[in-house]
């Protein structure tokens, strides 16, 4: 699929593919090693290590000027939604993908604009719950920005290792926000750092596995 997209990015004119990633975790890795930034980044709903709605959140916090398109054999409105929120510019079935669609795509989201798939029926009850929701987190004066992005990490299947590497801190660094976290929020496992975040909305994380086309199943 990757290889599709790639072929039908480079025959449009002045695109180019600057990286190509397996996973969640991967893209993150590659992107922080770049020295231009690409102008969008194509995600996938569903990856494993870090799924595209975790990946997203991450990728809005952190490196807000790259628009992020999703593409996704999943079309149920509660998972774009989820993608949305988590800061999607747009969202494309893969079943409709053509050179033309996603060159309108492109255009759109990178001139401000919201695509949204056709086929996946009313456009402005996504717009409005775009426009609603999008970066809405709670205020938490006493997280660091270091603290909060360690809890958005924490609540994927990467390792501690992995979340340092991200973060391009030591590993012992990691462990010293765990421990200030449980000390400020009273929180005694990773598994608790996680509900944290998702319940005051420092990480989101994909519900596709409740909303499995049929022909995934």
């Amino acid at each position: 699929m990757r290889n599709s997209i790639s072929l039908l990015i480079k025959n449009l004119p002045n695109h180019t593919v600057s990286i190509e990633a397996a996973n969640g975790y991967q893209l993150i890795e590659q992107i922080s090693c770049l020295k231009k930034l690409p102008s969008v980044a194509i995600m996938d709903v569903q990856m494993p290590v870090m799924d595209g709605v975790s990946v997203t959140d991450f990728l809005t916090c952190h490196y807000p000027y790259i628009k992020i398109l999703a593409l996704s054999n999943h079309s149920h409105p509660a998972i774009v939604q989820d993608m949305l929120y988590a800061g999607a510019s747009g969202y494309i079935v893969k079943d409709n993908l053509s050179n033309r669609l996603l060159l309108n795509a492109f255009t759109t989201i990178c001139s401000g604009g919201v695509f949204i798939d056709e086929t996946l029926g009313n456009k402005e009850i996504f717009l409005t719950t775009r426009t609603q929701t999008i970066r809405l987190k709670t205020s938490h004066p006493d997280i660091t920005e270091k603290e909060k992005t360690f809890l958005q990490l924490s609540a994927t299947s990467i390792s501690y290792e992995q979340i340092a590497k991200l973060m391009n801190v030591a590993k012992e660094s990691v462990y010293n926000y765990q421990k200030s976290l449980k000390e400020k929020l009273g929180l005694g496992s990773r598994q608790e750092f996680i509900l944290y975040a998702i319940q005051h909305g420092i990480a989101k994380v994909a519900r596709y596995n409740n909303y499995t086309p049929s022909r995934l199943r």
